[in-house]
């Protein structure tokens, strides 16, 4: 299970459904039904079509959607060399660790099988009707309720038209395989109203089961008394995808807006001519010293115009800013901006150091 947040940009897709709470890693998410798309039983018929391989050319080569078609994935286990064929319905992708789940088989120990000319596949015309294959058939469940599919035929240049799975194969086992779709119906609700968004998975959980405790003879005597291998889980947290999901929700074109309890530094002192103004210099480095005892202070004491220290201060993001400059320190003031108003106020410099801690305690940006 995986803990994420929704966002305009993100390298996890997100399955959420419009009509209910139900939502899902793309990689675990299903549907409990499909549209059947033919009906009508037809006659089982042998098509001459000679260099179709593809879905596009075998749908232009019949004129119909691709729905109407199926195709045949196939993929070889590297843990024990096995052929898995995967017949699905011609608009669905396989979900490929919804197929490592169903076998148990490792993230790096499934591949696209290679073309070889000696293990009896008819590649591009791979169909479940006279096929001679050594491998593991999987049927996805987007073909359980068509009556006419167009398949391949095993043998070079020909297709099927017409082939009822049921009817043709025999009573196969259907399992879910295949990746969702925009607009699927639903397994909670059952409303079509599935829809598919970016995300970033902030956290995660793996269910471990006794996999490993076995391995290592861990076990445990239960109320019972009876030998248990303990059931283990991993359970992680995303450090550095937290701070970019949090950059998503708050930060605009020129601020990163990031709350205080992350912030690298809770004050971010920026004094206007601070190489050039002794007195500017002698306020700042006061403010910085009395300020570093409770707080983390950052004191910007580089010769830089105060466009460039503003710009750097909205990136960096400390929750108060105060601004130190020549025109306040003739009126005894300070120039004082909190990271969630665009708005400065002034404050006698005096009491800079009771504003600041009333402001702490109730930090809430």
């Amino acid at each position: 299970m995986s803990l994420c947040f929704y966002v305009t940009h993100g390298e996890d897709k997100i399955v959420k459904c419009n009509s209910c709470n139900y939502s899902a890693n793309l990689e675990v998410a299903y549907t409990d039904s499909y549209e059947t798309n033919n009906e009508n039983q037809e006659e089982l018929e042998k098509v001459y079509t000679p260099n179709v391989k593809t879905i596009d050319d075998l749908s232009d080569f019949f004129k119909c959607d691709k729905n109407l078609l199926a195709k045949a994935v196939i993929y070889q286990r590297l843990d024990t060399n096995e052929t898995l064929i995967v017949f699905i319905r011609a608009d669905r992708d396989v979900n490929e660790t919804k197929l490592r789940n169903l076998f148990g088989i490792d993230d790096e120990q499934l591949i696209p099988k290679k073309e070889e000319s000696n293990d009896s596949i008819t590649y591009g015309y791979v169909g479940p009707l006279n096929l001679k294959a050594n491998a593991t058939i999987v049927f996805d469940k987007s073909l359980a309720n068509e009556k006419s599919l167009v398949f391949g035929a095993n043998e070079e240049n020909y297709h099927y038209r017409g082939v009822n799975i049921l009817r043709d194969v025999g009573n196969v086992e259907f399992v879910d395989v295949a990746k969702v779709c925009e607009n699927d119906f639903c397994p909670k609700c059952h409303n079509k109203s599935l829809n598919i968004s970016n995300g970033i998975e902030v956290g995660n959980i793996f269910k471990l089961g006794t996999k490993y405790t076995k391995q290592m003879n861990m076990t445990y005597i239960d109320e019972k008394g009876k030998k248990q291998n303990p059931i283990m889980g991993c359970y992680g947290i995303g450090v550095g995808r937290l701070f970019a999901s949090i950059l998503e929700a708050r930060a605009t074109e020129s601020k990163a807006n990031l709350p205080a309890s992350i912030a690298p530094f809770d004050i971010h002192i920026c004094p206007i001519d601070y190489t050039k103004n002794e007195k500017i210099k002698e306020l700042a480095d006061s403010l910085h010293n009395n300020l570093s005892d409770k707080y983390e202070v950052l004191l910007d004491d580089r010769n830089k115009n105060p466009g460039v220290k503003f710009a750097d201060a909205d990136l960096i993001s400390a929750p108060i800013r105060i601004v130190v400059s020549p025109r306040n320190l003739e009126n005894n003031m300070l120039e004082v901006k909190t990271i969630d108003s665009d708005t400065p106020i002034f404050i006698n410099k005096e009491e800079i150091l009771n504003y600041i801690e009333n402001i702490r305690k109730g930090w809430i940006f």
